[in-house]
């Protein structure tokens, strides 16, 4: 058993290393203590103005880089969309910039915008499980749709009754909607709160969905967790369905930050080829090289092929191969 002398030496042994640390920081040592701190404090401090002056000169190559892109960019996609149609999607949280900024890209690669449809934030809860379950009211929604679009056969989701609307083809072996069925249908969703704009007057070539970022507090109706990642899957679904219903389409959004916590509809597409197969997508629509690589990729969509293209790590190359 330990006595009350034991606890005495201890606290002893205590004091007297205590008192010996004091005279020696304040005495033989607090001199070299004290320059070793000085100089790391400015160690550090000239490090971070050479990051800050790094960080400026690549921001000032990025800026001089973007002017050079944007001053020959209708040089460099000239004719690469001779005449053909082109619909734009603008997806929520995307961009108004990044939107006017493609469509500009389009016309001079010679394309025509046939409309821009704006998907609002409304579909995500109605659309989250693909049927519209979760909605109130949206079984009414569907089938109204669905019967306005002339598929009073079969169970088209609202993302396949979306790319009826805005594509070129079938792809369920029925007759393409009229241009009244796909007003009348669109209608249904307007009234619905889930799409405004208007449908393509004429069945457009191909399909450009421009996206933004998803954060991680952006709810669908189904609980927090992963709600981005859910919200940026459904994104894809929609795109997708589009793809198999027109000649091509190609997603755009920002490239995510890094550390940051906001979702990427395109990295989602890029993960999973399966749920993506046959879209395009490029990161980086706000520069003036992410919109040629949008019309690039348009003209490879057309030619019947696809790529990821721009300069997140998750891209297969920065351009498509024009061999």
């Amino acid at each position: 058993m330990i006595d009350f002398r034991y606890h005495m030496v201890s606290l002893a042994a205590v004091l007297v290393a205590l008192a010996m640390g004091v005279l020696l920081g304040a005495g033989p040592l607090r001199d070299d203590i004290g320059d070793t701190l000085t100089g790391e404090v400015t160690k550090l401090r000239q490090e971070k103005e050479t990051l800050r002056a790094q960080s400026e000169e690549r921001d000032r190559a990025l800026e001089a880089q973007d002017d050079f892109v944007d001053t020959l960019l209708p040089t460099v996609v000239d004719g690469r969309l001779d005449g053909r149609g082109v619909a734009l999607v603008r997806l929520p949280r995307a961009d108004n910039g990044d939107v006017t900024g493609i469509a500009d890209a389009v016309r001079d690669a010679g394309g025509r915008v046939t409309a821009t449809v704006t998907v609002d934030q409304d579909w995500f809860a109605a659309a989250g499980s693909r049927t519209m379950d979760l909605a109130p009211g949206s079984p009414q929604v569907l089938a109204d749709a669905r019967r306005a679009i002339g598929r009073t056969s079969g169970e088209p989701t609202m993302p396949e009754i979306l790319g009826l609307i805005i594509g070129s083809r079938s792809a369920d072996n029925l007759p393409l909607p009229s241009t009244a069925q796909r007003r009348a249908a669109f209608a249904v969703l307007g009234d619905a709160g889930l799409v405004s704009g208007a449908p393509p007057q004429e069945s457009p070539s191909a399909v450009v969905l421009v996206g933004g970022m998803i954060p991680q507090d952006a709810g669908d109706g189904q609980g927090e967790d992963d709600a981005a990642t859910r919200t940026a899957t459904q994104l894809v679904e929609l795109a997708a369905d589009i793809d198999r219903r027109s000649g091509g389409a190609v997603l755009t959004a920002p490239e995510p930050s890094v550390g940051g916590q906001a979702v990427s509809p395109v990295s989602v597409a890029r993960e999973d080829s399966g749920l993506s197969d046959g879209l395009s997508t490029v990161d980086g629509p706000e520069r003036a090289i992410g919109r040629a690589q949008v019309v690039l990729a348009l003209q490879e969509q057309l030619a019947g092929d696809s790529g990821h293209y721009g300069v997140a790590a998750d891209a297969t190359s920065a351009i498509p191969d024009e061999s």
